[in-house]
């Protein structure tokens, strides 16, 4: 590849005289037009052969520069000038295919505007910015405004994301007396960031998350590296999370599941394999986790997630399984594996649940009897979305197994919207979707306290019906995330809960997005 940046610029012994470093970070070597500019906007130009070939130019002509590769990386060009430098120009006609164009300038201009969410090719010329207003909402902050913030070159190097709200308090839900309505955080960020390290190892990036957000103070860092076919990705992440104060809780769809002033922080490595066959395709993740940089908590696992999607004309037939193996005498509530969906660290990771608002906390609850909001994760056993699933040990004592650290788990869902076309209008050009399927979900999780044997539940089972309603465009605006909200309707569970009475019955429950 070619890549050609201007490094440090310095005055030399004599008057007017500049010493100009390049350097050749690509492998490739071509020569070099540049421009220097000075104070008073004059125009100097000046060319660099890399051969005794040399171009008919009207610029100055400087020594050759000869080298590839590790030989000869830098260059020194001596530069006469009448007034004080100003700026330096690599290429400025733009024919060089460099693949960095930020570097060709030393003084780059950086440009803010408007993101209207409507496509526009990359600029590959400059370091885009791009700001907009940002308006949202939960159940303790009520209406947040704010401003996000967008930048990056080539959605490779530098790219980063900042939104950040000030809450206003105004439409507030889902509070009683307890809660002290005023306590809710004024200002709340989210800081994403992401940057190629392929100069170092190809195919490789770092990225990094900060956050206060929803009472929860988090960072992430990471570092991931793709194979050549980008079929396969291999990951190593570190992630800190804290809510310091009894207000953090109340934003929380469910206040029990997270404990306040201790640090949950561990250490991640995982595989990504993307792979495809006759109509179909899928992907499976191996992940390790341990508790790192804490002594609130002491808790690892190894999980394994294998999803698969298939096309048989009229009929899809997406198929998940599940297992995790847990260990650990003090485990985090948050990050623990919960048997009918996703664990609240989980929740987090989509702003619809990150916090109560959209969804009701009464739906969040665990009780005797199942409830109305499903996740989708975990073992996805959402048939007993809400129910604490209590069971008497050999003592007598009464545990509730919803959630653990071993448990294994396969899903089905048969998506059968193709006999029933009506119901998506051909006008919407499948910008939203309605879809309906049969799902089935099997699985067990362990019931033995946190140090002893490892002892499993027996296999619990749901079946039922559910509808997605996916709105997969948002008209013109480009870049949104699809969003799914399902419908699903577990008719039956083999293990009843303490307050149902049938096997056989209709309960329903309120999805955000699909594990699978």
């Amino acid at each position: 590849k070619i890549d050609y940046k201007i490094g440090r610029i310095k005055k030399g012994k004599n008057a007017g005289e500049y010493l100009i470093k390049f350097k050749r970070k690509g492998d490739m070597q071509m020569p070099i037009d540049f421009t220097v500019l000075d104070k008073n906007d004059s125009a100097y130009h000046y060319y660099i052969p890399n051969t005794w070939f040399e171009k008919p130019v009207r610029a100055n002509v400087l020594p050759r520069w000869i080298g590839w590769g590790k030989v000869k990386p830098t260059y020194i060009a001596k530069v006469q000038l009448s007034y004080k430098i100003k700026n330096v120009i690599i290429d400025p006609s733009r024919r060089l295919a460099d693949v960095d164009m930020m570097n060709n300038v030393k003084h780059q201009r950086v440009n803010i505007t408007f993101d209207s969410k409507i496509y526009n090719p990359l600029d590959w010329k400059h370091y885009e910015l791009k700001a907009r207003p940002s308006l949202w909402y939960n159940g303790y902050d009520g209406i947040k405004v704010g401003a996000h913030l967008n930048g990056g070159y080539m959605n490779t190097k530098h790219v980063f994301d900042l939104t950040a709200w000030f809450s206003t308090g105004f439409g507030q839900a889902y509070l009683d007396s307890t809660n002290k309505k005023s306590n809710y955080n004024i200002v709340s960020f989210i800081l994403n960031y992401k940057t190629s390290t392929s100069k170092f190892i190809k195919k490789s990036n770092v990225y990094a998350t900060i956050k206060s957000l929803d009472g929860l103070q988090s960072a992430l860092v990471g570092f991931e590296k793709k194979s050549n076919n980008e079929r396969n990705r291999i990951y190593i992440q570190a992630k800190a999370m804290l809510r310091d104060l009894p207000n953090d809780l109340v934003y929380l769809i469910n206040q029990n599941e997270w404990q306040i002033q201790k640090l949950n922080s561990y250490l991640n490595v995982g595989i990504d394999h993307n792979y495809s066959y006759n109509r179909g395709i899928g992907t499976m993740n191996l992940n390790a986790r341990a508790s790192a940089f804490t002594n609130d908590y002491d808790y690892s696992s190894l999980q394994y997630t294998a999803i698969n999607k298939n096309d048989l004309g009229k009929i899809n037939i997406n198929t998940r399984v599940y297992a995790q193996l847990g260990f650990g005498l003090k485990q985090a509530s948050e990050s623990m594996l919960f048997a009918s969906g996703a664990n609240p660290e989980d929740l987090m990771e989509n702003k619809y649940t990150r916090s109560m608002g959209f969804i009701p906390p009464s739906w969040g609850k665990y009780g005797t009897e199942t409830n109305h909001f499903n996740a989708g994760g975990g073992l996805n056993l959402r048939g007993y979305s809400g129910y604490l699933l209590a069971q008497a040990d050999a003592s007598g004592l009464m545990n509730y197994n919803y959630k653990g650290m071993t448990g294994a788990s396969a899903s089905v869902e048969i998506e059968f919207g193709e006999f029933f076309k009506f119901l998506n209008f051909k006008k919407l050009n499948n910008t939203i979707k309605i879809n309906p399927y049969l799902f089935g979900d099997a699985g067990s999780i362990n019931t033995n306290a946190p140090g002893k044997a490892t002892v499993m539940s027996n296999v619990m089972a749901d079946a039922g019906l559910g509808f997605a309603l996916s709105i997969q465009k948002w008209g013109p605006l480009y870049g949104l995330k699809p969003l799914t909200i399902r419908f699903d309707m577990p008719f039956f569970i083999n293990r009843l809960p303490y307050a149902e009475k049938d096997y056989f019955q209709f309960r329903w429950m309120i999805g955000i997005n699909r594990a699978f």
